[in-house]
């Protein structure tokens, strides 16, 4: 799933697999992290798996 920035950092992005989609979506909702503590922590094909 593509994954947006469409506050801080307009346009950057990165991919995530489904399975953690919610985990980015409640941390990010609850203000608990930030995009780029995500954006940051992708694999070097640009995907985001987890912690």
């Amino acid at each position: 799933m593509l994954v947006i920035d469409l506050r801080e950092d307009r346009g950057r992005h990165f991919r995530a697999v489904t399975s953690h989609v919610h985990s980015i979506e409640n941390n990010l909702s609850i203000a608990n992290m930030d995009f780029f503590e995500f954006a940051d922590n992708v694999e070097i094909d640009g995907v985001f798996r987890g912690f």
